[in-house]
């Protein structure tokens, strides 16, 4: 390999001068490849803060809208609604907004990822850069939307088994 040979004897040629130094782009690209895990560790960190917020405003969002139903649940119980009806209903309108954020906010997370790998990788030095689907991300996000799915349901139908059918039916007043 002529890389291998001509190395250490462009280093031995430089070695007693102390104003010459020898930078090669493998050298160029290490340091450059460190540099970039980490962006991607501080990338990684705020993309956890993004989905706190988002997951706290799923869930705001959640019960203001069972809140405001209050009294709309309680007329389908007037009219016949039983608790495992009003349970299913809770859980597939649920089901729809989380399934709806997840897909949403994962494809423009994707797009935007991929856009700006093809941007970095076009810098030089950082041709190395290449986007990969973040299989891991990803399904650790559906967890906790599958979890945070599975906790607002059951959270909902505790609190429309918990007031009674005149107070649901009084509303918000």
């Amino acid at each position: 390999d002529l890389e291998a040979s001509l190395e250490p004897a462009l280093r031995a040629l430089i070695a007693g001068n102390d104003t010459l130094r020898l930078k090669t782009l493998k050298d160029t690209v290490l340091q450059y490849q460190s540099v970039f895990s980490t962006i991607r560790t501080a990338a990684y960190a705020l993309l956890a803060v993004v989905a706190v917020f988002s997951i706290l405003n799923l869930v705001n969002t959640s019960i203001t809208h069972l809140v405001s139903q209050k009294k709309e649940l309680g007329l389908f119980c007037a009219v016949g609604l039983d608790s495992r009806q009003l349970s299913r209903m809770i859980a597939y309108e649920n089901a729809f907004q989380t399934a709806g954020s997840f897909v949403f906010s994962s494809a423009f997370g994707i797009v935007i990822g991929k856009i700006m790998c093809q941007g970095v990788s076009n810098v030089p030095g950082f041709s190395f850069v290449a986007y990969t689907f973040p299989f891991v991300s990803v399904s650790v996000y559906f967890l906790a939307m599958l979890l945070l799915q599975i906790f607002l349901t059951r959270f909902a139908c505790r609190y429309c088994r918990r007031s009674s059918l005149a107070v649901q039916l009084r509303g918000m007043d």
